[in-house]
């Protein structure tokens, strides 16, 4: 089976035909992923060290992004340290829960309990609230009302 990118939408719109979409799907998928496993990790490496932690937006503006810590936060919330998972960024925790929430519902779908359509409401709901979550902290941490864990 392998693994192969969705090309197949471009031919809702009647951008390609479906046997275009197969040979992209089949052709250009591991050459894509090729590309992202090689290239982009060399050209990492290859950044400056000023950049500190690699994150561009704080490098370029010198603000935090809004997921700044949120990998770190998820490491210690699942090693169980919800107060360093808080720590690293508030918006964490609700981060796990939102994962958690979409791994269940996606189970659920599998098995015949809930219809798709119900895992799509609930995702846009559990973005939305994690897209605002995340814009909160961000405005907060740039008025310095929260401090960005290094």
């Amino acid at each position: 089976m392998g693994i192969a990118l969705p090309w197949r939408w471009l031919t809702w719109g009647g951008f390609i035909s479906p046997q275009a979409a197969e040979c992209l799907m089949w052709v250009w998928t591991p050459v894509l992923i090729t590309v992202a496993l090689v290239v982009l990790p060399s050209t990492w490496l290859a950044l400056p060290t000023h950049l500190g932690s690699g994150c561009l937006l704080t490098a370029l503006c010198g603000v935090p992004c809004p997921g700044c810590g949120v990998t770190r936060s998820l490491i210690a919330i699942a090693h169980g340290d919800l107060a360093h998972g808080w720590m690293a960024n508030p918006v964490g925790p609700v981060v796990a829960a939102a994962l958690l929430v979409q791994v269940v519902l996606g189970v659920f779908v599998q098995i015949r309990i809930f219809a798709f359509e119900i895992l799509l409401i609930q995702a846009l709901w559990t973005d939305t609230v994690v897209g605002a979550c995340l814009v909160a902290v961000w405005c907060a941490r740039i008025l310095h009302l929260i401090p960005v864990c290094p």
